[in-house]
């Protein structure tokens, strides 16, 4: 019977109502009390590295749990992350970067209702987690109301219901996945990462307050168009050392530069990064990631692609 190591952090899961509302209030051990019938699925350990609402995940979060899985690598066949929705999208993401060609599954879920709850959504994720943790895939992957997602494709697009997430740009996957590269672990990310969602309004000296920062985001229209009044301000951004990533604002098929002028104008210049078909959420922590390594422009560009 396949081993397996449950990481509780918090979250939804995890949470029973105070005073001000819901917070996280159960451990990993009380978790699994929930499950009787993973006995049939696999044998669990449990560890509770942290425990938060999702709204207050870190990148310092990500690498505790990033520490944790190659720690316990060799002792467990597969993980389990239990995790708060609300940025369980990035930290998939995170993990993506930071544990790079894992032999090993490497799952994160989390439920819309504590796991106390009679009508809770939180034991079918986590029973079909355990499940998918035993099946040999190698990966990082999100399973979530019956759907198993790339660690870099997942995004939430519901507040409340079951079915919260779902694979953008990418098909699901629908059986274990295998490979046979070797496994490395990553030990740094750049916090100094800033997102710019642009909007009619927006003032031109957002793009100055973002100097200060090592890696801009900046989510376009469309294919990733930027208009003609801030194109000095991106182009200036990247001329002074700032690595500037295009995304869309668009949930799915990505941008293209190619297509239109507002794109072509900037397609292509040194420093700037266009990301296609990745979401807001994993451009951000594939930048943070990027900048960790290098601060070469050319290497950070072949580690958004890689």
């Amino acid at each position: 019977m396949k081993k397996i190591l449950l990481i509780a952090t918090g979250g939804t899961i995890a949470s029973g109502m105070t005073e001000n509302g819901l917070s996280p209030q159960i451990d990993a051990e009380e978790l699994l009390s929930f499950l009787p019938e993973y006995a049939e699925i696999c044998d669990v350990d449990c560890i509770q590295p942290f425990s938060v609402d999702s709204t207050n995940i870190t990148p310092g979060h990500w690498l505790k749990i990033a520490n944790v899985i190659e720690k316990k690598y060799t002792a467990y066949d597969g993980f389990v992350v239990t995790h708060g929705t609300d940025t369980l999208a990035y930290t998939a993401a995170a993990l993506s970067c930071l544990i790079e060609n894992p032999e090993k599954p490497i799952v994160l879920t989390g439920s819309q209702r504590p796991i106390s709850d009679a009508d809770t959504d939180a034991k079918k994720n986590m029973l079909d987690s355990l499940r998918f943790a035993a099946s040999g895939h190698q990966g990082v992957c999100v399973v979530f109301g019956g759907r198993i997602i790339d660690g870099l494709r997942a995004k939430k697009i519901r507040t409340k219901s079951d079915d919260a997430f779902r694979s953008i740009n990418a098909p699901e996957i629908t059986a274990a996945k295998k490979h046979s590269k070797n496994v490395k672990f990553y030990y740094n990310l750049c916090r100094d990462v800033f997102l710019i969602k642009l909007t009619p309004a927006t003032d031109k000296s957002v793009f100055g307050f973002a100097k200060r920062f090592r890696g801009v985001v900046v989510e376009g229209y469309g294919l990733g168009g930027i208009p003609d009044c801030y194109l000095d301000k991106v182009i200036e951004l990247a001329e002074n050392g700032t690595v500037v990533a295009i995304t869309t604002q668009v949930m799915y098929e990505g941008c293209d530069l190619s297509v239109y002028e507002v794109g072509r104008q900037i397609k292509g210049k040194k420093g700037i990064i266009e990301t296609f078909s990745l979401t807001a959420e994993a451009v951000t922590a594939k930048l943070m990631f990027a900048l960790g390594q290098t601060d070469d422009a050319d290497r950070i560009q072949q580690l958004f692609i890689q």
